[in-house]
Formats: structure tokens, sequence, C-alpha cells
């Protein structure tokens, strides 16, 4: 095979690949909330603007003109994967809070507030003691507890344990199970 056909077939499957990737994104982009919607649009025209110089930058050595002025191509795989980076850093950036916010894992996605209720009124949980469980269910820690609730981690270290003898469990998994049987 000549390396003109190669070039040709490795651009003409790099194109190929680009153009199939984006239109099923955008096929899939109805089905997705709005904040994934704007981190993919994003890719997509990032992806759009660059896939004309990618193309144009694998034949930049047959035009001579424009290979006069550029010897090395005009750079647009290097420049693409900036551009690709800079907008990940954006978009993690911007969604790290979220990852570490407790408000991602609330108690009403856990359990329905009926069966915690039931849970509460069989086993003789203290308002105090709900709190806790509440708090423990969302995925806090012994210290987050003692912030939130403000009082000492020893003072949420024996909630924890009245709990746990109550309920007869060992830990926040059976707690877990437990009160979803309820």
């Amino acid at each position: 095979m000549s390396n003109s056909l190669i070039v040709g077939v490795s651009g003409l499957s790099l194109s190929v690949s680009i153009f199939y990737t984006v239109a099923i994104t955008i096929k899939h982009l109805n089905g997705m909330d709005s904040q994934k919607r704007k981190v993919l649009k994003s890719y997509i025209i990032l992806t759009l603007v660059f896939a004309p110089l990618i193309f144009l930058d694998m034949r930049v050595e047959r035009i001579v003109t424009i290979a006069s002025f550029f010897p090395y191509g005009i750079l647009s795989f290097p420049l693409f994967y900036l551009f690709w980076n800079s907008l990940s850093l954006f978009w993690g950036l911007k969604s790290l809070p979220e990852l570490f916010s407790a408000k991602s894992a609330t108690v009403p996605n856990i359990i329905d507030e009926e069966k915690l209720n039931q849970f509460f009124i069989k086993f003789e949980i203290t308002n105090r003691e709900k709190e806790v469980v509440k708090l423990l269910l969302e995925g806090y820690s012994y210290n987050r507890i003692s912030e939130t609730l403000f009082v000492s981690v020893s003072t949420t270290k024996s909630h924890v344990y009245n709990i746990y003898q109550k309920t007869g469990v060992n830990n926040k998994i059976e707690l877990l199970n437990l009160i979803q049987k309820a």
C-alpha cells in the first residue's frame, strides 16, 4: 500500500468514527438531565470545531502554500487535546462540590419515610436518635454528625451504640437493611 492511501484510509476512518460518535451522542441527549446535556454539548461542539482542522492537518503536507507556513502541520491534534483536557478540568471542578455533598444521598432516596417512621416506633427510637439515624443513613461520619448536632463525638457514639443495642444490629448496613424490612 502506498503511504498516501494509508493516510487517506486512516483519515476517512477517523472522520467517520468522530461523526458517528457525535451522531449517537446527539441522539441520546434527550434522555439526559440538563447538566449532563450541557457537558456533552460542549464536547460535541469542540469535536465539530476541531474535526475539519484535524482532517486538514492530515493533508497539510500536500498543500504547498499551507505547508510552507506550517512545517509541522497546524497542530490540530495537540490543540484539540489541550482544549479537551481544559474542558474536562472545567466540568470536573464544577461538579466537584456535588460529589462531596451529602445532599446526593438523602434519606428519601434510600428509604421510604413511612418505613423509617415505622422503624422508629417499633424500636422506640428517641428524637435525638432519630436525627442520628437519618444522618447515618445519609452517610455522615461520627465527626460530621457531632458537628451537625452540636454534640461531642463521644455523645454521638453513645447514641449510635444505643441505636444498635435497641435494634440488635452491628453496623450501618445492617441498620439500613433492618429499616428497609420494617
